[in-house]
């Protein structure tokens, strides 16, 4: 039993050290000219706001480290994702260490590329529940370790995922033994992000479902400078994001603009991970309908596989918003769909004057 009690078992790594896959493209070609721009954020539609705020935040500061001294001022080194599920938060996330790695590859010589590559930006990712432990001092032990390590690693990021899990609101009372524990994760976690000492080039990156249930502490400048709020795309960042998703496809497979703008136009209250599913489930049924034979153990055809208008409609008919997906709940009806012809001119009066009063 003593013996258990001294193991320390470290919280499950998902360190890692990314760069963008075209790195090794832009070193073999530098020697033969300058590359083209590339836009810093690749993979990511639908949130220009989000990722302006965070390349002036994390990028500005990497590309021009003296204008901050200059200016006498620390540059931000906290954001908080808040949003529903599937709206990209981890997405944005990880596509910021991905451009912070690719920057720092494409300002070195071309002797140390190779050398910047290998050490990027380290990034760290740790769950709400990864940093807690059943022995009282250990959650505290591996959140100092990993803001050690980090520093240490630096420039790096550290994603708190399902922030809420690690650092809920303290109660005003008295509670039990587990209560004052986590108080003290929190407390701990407070001073790591804005104590005495200096955390060095370390962004935090916080992501949470419930940012009511946050420690008020936390959201305040300092720790958490910014707040951004990922919400469900309107009908042009659908469109955008379907688009993103299809632009990999085959050219016979790929919608077109008109039916890309259908689609964006069908799936009001769709996250991104719907919209991504949705692809996915169109190009299954233009196999399911294309090559039977692989359901059918019957002999192979050549048939080719290309997605076309109806597959995504047969899609569009079994997929709903993530929100939506509860079990006392008639998904179908409550999908978002237009009037049916019998009740349109019950509605469509009221439908008209909210949209007048709203400005559509």
């Amino acid at each position: 039993d003593q013996l258990s009690r001294r193991r320390s078992l470290p919280p499950p790594k998902h360190d890692l050290d990314l760069s963008s896959s075209s790195d090794e493209d832009a070193a073999a070609a530098g020697a033969a000219g300058p590359a083209p721009a590339v836009a810093p954020f690749q993979g990511v539609a639908g949130l220009d706001h989000h990722l302006k705020a965070l390349e002036e935040m994390v990028l500005l500061p990497l590309k021009e480290p003296n204008l901050f001294k200059s200016l006498g001022i620390t540059p931000p080194r906290g954001v908080l994702f808040h949003g529903p599920p599937g709206t990209g938060k981890t997405l944005v996330a990880r596509q910021l260490a991905r451009a912070c790695s690719a920057h720092l590859v494409k300002n070195r010589p071309h002797d140390d590329r190779a050398e910047a590559k290998r050490s990027g930006v380290a990034f760290f990712v740790r769950n709400g529940a990864d940093c807690l432990s059943k022995y009282v001092g250990e959650a505290e032990k591996a959140l100092g370790s990993l803001f050690d390590e980090a520093k240490a690693k630096a420039p790096s990021i550290i994603f708190f995922d399902e922030l809420d899990g690690l650092a809920p609101a303290r109660a005003a009372g008295r509670g039990g033994s587990g209560e004052l524990a986590q108080h003290s994760v929190v407390a701990t976690l407070l001073a790591l992000m804005d104590g005495l000492a200096d955390r060095g080039d370390v962004v935090v990156i916080g992501a949470t479902n419930r940012p009511d249930a946050l420690d008020p502490a936390l959201r305040r400048p300092g720790r958490f400078d910014r707040e951004l709020q990922f919400c469900a795309p309107d009908e042009s960042q659908r469109r955008a994001i379907l688009a993103l998703h299809t632009e990999s496809w085959a050219p016979s497979s790929k919608p077109t603009p008109q039916l890309l703008s259908a689609l964006a136009a069908r799936t009001a209250g769709f996250c991104g991970a719907d919209l991504r599913a949705l692809c996915t489930e169109a190009a299954l049924a233009a196999v399911r309908r294309a090559r039977p034979d692989l359901y059918e153990n019957t002999p192979g055809s050549r048939t080719a596989v290309v997605v076309s208008a109806r597959d995504f409609e047969a899609a569009a008919r079994k997929a709903a918003p993530a929100a939506l997906r509860r079990s006392d709940l008639d998904v179908d009806a409550c999908a978002p769909q237009a009037l049916a012809p019998h009740r349109a001119p019950l509605y469509q009066a009221s439908v008209d004057e909210a949209l007048r009063a709203l400005g559509a």
